[in-house]
């Protein structure tokens, strides 16, 4: 619970931003960083 404990009023946020960018970038991009570039090439 470490984001709690840097900005505890604001927990609910970064949560939510997070599913954002995961749903924004998706699943395998975001395991994979390299293909945010590459494009389709895998």
């Amino acid at each position: 619970d470490w984001i709690s404990s840097i900005t505890p009023q604001y927990w609910t946020f970064w949560i939510g931003l997070f599913l954002v960018v995961l749903m924004l970038v998706g699943r395998e991009r975001l395991i994979r960083p390299w293909t945010w570039l590459g494009g389709k090439k895998s």
